[in-house]
Order: C-alpha cells, then sequence, then structure tokens
C-alpha cells in the first residue's frame, strides 16, 4: 500500500484527482512524564496541506507504557472526516500490550485504565501559529485550560491507561475510509482516462473518416460537373441529331406523301386499264357480233339475194337474228314504257294535288308551292298548303306553266 502512495504521489494527474488531507508522520521522542522514567512518545508533526495522509502506528517502549491518548488533531479533507472532533478512549485489553503477559501484570494495567478513565481527557489540536511544514500541537484539556506549549512540540499528559500508545480504532477506520475512497477515487480516474483515451481514439477515427468522407464528396463534385458538361454536350449533339432528323424525317414524310400520291395514280391508272380492256374486249366482241348481224342483215335486206343464199346460210343468219329480234323487242318495250312513265310524271306535275284532275294554277305565298287548281283553293280548310303544311298568308291564281 505504501508503494502504491509513493508512486501516486509521483504522479500530477493523480495529485490533482486525489483528496487532500493532513499528513502526519510519527517521530520518537524521549520525554518525561510527571518526573518518571523518560518514555519514548510519538511526536506528531504536520506535513502541511495537499499530502497524502499516511498514518504510522505509534509502537510503545518496553520501558514504559504510558503514551499520549485522547488528542484531536485538526486536518483538512475534501469530504469530511471526523478528525476535527474529540476522539472517543478505545477499550483496549490491557494485555495487548506485552508480549507475554502475566497474570499480576495484567492485573495491574487493569486498575490503571480503571484509574484513567475516571481522570479528564487531554486534546491535541495544530497550532493556527505555526507554518505547514513546521506545525505544531497544542494540548487542550476538557477543562479548556492550555498550558504553554514544549520546548519540543509535543504536548505530554499523564497516561490514562496502558492501551493509551495505540491509535484510535475510528481513527484508523477513518484512515481506511479515506484510503478507499482514495483508491475509488483512482480507480474512477484511471477509468475516466481510459474512457479520455478510447473518445479521444473515436474522434480522431471520426475526424479520419470525416476528412476521407469530404475527399469522396470533393471527388463526387469533381465527377458530378464533368458529367454535367458532357451531359450539356451531348444535348446539344442530341438536339443538332434531332434537328437533322427533323429535316430528314420532313423530307422521308414528303418522299412518302409523293409515293402514296404516284401509287394513289397508278392504281386508278391501273383501275381504269383494266376497265378500258374490259371495254375493250367487250366493245370487239359486240363488234364481231355487229359484224354477223350486219351480214345477216344485209342478206335479209336485200331479197335478190335469198336466192343466191344457201338454206344453211339462211338458218344461221335466221339464228343469229332471232337474239337481235329479241333485244330488240325487249328495248322497244323498255324505251316505251320509260316514255309512259315519264309522260305520265309530267302530267303528275302539272295536275292538281288535291282533285288530281285539273291543272295546277294556284301558287301559295310563303311558301311558294304551286300545287292546286282554282277549284280546290277555296275548300281547303284550314287553309294551309297541302306540300308543307304552313299556313297560307297570300295566294296567286291563274299561273301556267
Amino acid at each position: 500500500m505504501e508503494a502504491d502512495v509513493s508512486a501516486a504521489a509521483t504522479a500530477s494527474e493523480e495529485e490533482e484527482a486525489a483528496e487532500e488531507f493532513t499528513e502526519y508522520e510519527p517521530q520518537e521522542e524521549l520525554a518525561e512524564v510527571d518526573g518518571q522514567q523518560p518514555v519514548v512518545v510519538q511526536r506528531v508533526r504536520a506535513a502541511g496541506q495537499g499530502g497524502r495522509g499516511r498514518r504510522s502506528r505509534p509502537q510503545a517502549s518496553t520501558a514504559s507504557a504510558a503514551a499520549v491518548s485522547g488528542y484531536r488533531a485538526v486536518g483538512r479533507s475534501r469530504a469530511g472526516s471526523r478528525l476535527g472532533q474529540p476522539l472517543p478512549r478505545p477499550k483496549v485489553s490491557p494485555c495487548r500490550t506485552s508480549a507475554s503477559p502475566s497474570r499480576e501484570a495484567c492485573s495491574r494495567q487493569a486498575a490503571a485504565a480503571a484509574d484513567a478513565d475516571a481522570q479528564p481527557e487531554m486534546h491535541f489540536e495544530r497550532s493556527p501559529s505555526v507554518s505547514s511544514s513546521q506545525a505544531r500541537d497544542t494540548p487542550r484539556a476538557a477543562s479548556d485550560a492550555t498550558p504553554s506549549s514544549p520546548a519540543h512540540g509535543v504536548w505530554l499528559a499523564e497516561p490514562t491507561s496502558i492501551g493509551a500508545p495505540l491509535l484510535m480504532l475510528d481513527e484508523f477506520e477513518v484512515q481506511d475510509h479515506l484510503e478507499a475512497e482514495t483508491a475509488a477515487l483512482r480507480e474512477e480516474l484511471s477509468d475516466a482516462r481510459a474512457a479520455g483515451k478510447a473518445d479521444r481514439a473515436a474522434v480522431e477515427a471520426l475526424a479520419t473518416s470525416n476528412e476521407e468522407l469530404e475527399r469522396q464528396v470533393a471527388e463526387l463534385r469533381t465527377a458530378s460537373q464533368r458529367l454535367e458538361q458532357e451531359t450539356g454536350v451531348l444535348h446539344l449533339q442530341l438536339q443538332n441529331h434531332h434537328g437533322i432528323m427533323a429535316a430528314d424525317w420532313e423530307q422521308t414524310l414528303g418522299f412518302q406523301e409523293r409515293l402514296r400520291q404516284e401509287e394513289a395514280v397508278a392504281e386508278r391508272l391501273s383501275v381504269e386499264a383494266a376497265e378500258l380492256r374490259a371495254g375493250l374486249a367487250a366493245r370487239t366482241e359486240e363488234a364481231a357480233q355487229l359484224r354477223k348481224d350486219a351480214t345477216s342483215w344485209r342478206i335479209l335486206s336485200r331479197m335478190d339475194l335469198l336466192g343466191e343464199v344457201s338454206s344453211e346460210e339462211l338458218d344461221r343468219v335466221l339464228e343469229s337474228a332471232m337474239p337481235a329480234i329479241t333485244r330488240l323487242h325487249a328495248e322497244s318495250r323498255a324505251r316505251a314504257k320509260l316514255a309512259r312513265n315519264q309522260l305520265r310524271d309530267e302530267l303528275e306535275q302539272q295536275l292538281c294535288a288535291v282533285c288530281k284532275d285539273a291543272k295546277k294554277a294556284v301558287l301559295f305565298l310563303p311558301c311558294q308551292h304551286l300545287c292546286v287548281c282554282e277549284g280546290c283553293r277555296g275548300k281547303l280548310r284550314p287553309y294551309r298548303c297541302p306540300m308543307c303544311q304552313v299556313p297560307v298568308q297570300s295566294h296567286i291564281s291563274r299561273v301556267h306553266f
């Protein structure tokens, strides 16, 4: 433990984190107690503020078991200690001070301890007038009587019991508590330093990663700018290509339209040629038939030639003439029917729309229909046009075709 404390005292970081309290170092001196035989006692020396607390258990001389007890040492501690209060007298067995105590020695020591319990306690506290390096202790009795300080700087009192030279047990408890707190603080300091190192390493790693990311971002930005430039160039080229393609497309559309027109003309011409060929074939056939008919009619028209014509030829002429005669009869009937229909239509157009006997002679206004005769005009009830059923406002009579 002392090696750890000395090692910690040399480290400046642990100096800042550790608690501060008064350091006491025991020193052996010879003193007289009420004119008795000189004994070896412990002199407490204050080492000043900021030192590491290290107390040594005082050892009593084999010549005498008398020692100073019941003192109060006023120190300073960050967490606060009990050293500033009067320390209770420990109940120590009288036989603990000798290596091989006898029954009579133990009895004497027990009697001396009983007598010491009835005596007033003496307390020790640091004198405020001395420095931290040369601190002195001043005694203080329970009755507040403060004797003068001796030259050697140690207040002596009559030993109350044979166990008085031992340090108070609660002082050791306080010292152990302070040492435990110091060890805990050192451990926390070590953990904090380790955590700080880990945090610094993490920060350095993050800084390195950030620099790498910034470098990558710069590279990506440069690549993006280059790509934008290339995209602009490609866009211009594409616009030019689109312009060329548009011009070519317009020319192509013109060619296609012209080709479509030419194809339509060629198709129409081919249809007309087919129709002409068909007409030509029909006309050729008709011409051949007409030639035959002409020959037959020439034979039939000239009665003087009938004697020269053989019966077979006459039969052939009749066979070819009969269809022609049939066609002629059918054509004549169709023309007569058409003429009759046209005449009837013309007559119906001239006849009154009401009686169908007299001719139309009255023009109605405003519809301007000429549809009734003079006799049927007065019979119209209501007075409306029989063609469009519009009310007649006026009329014109004696209108002739």
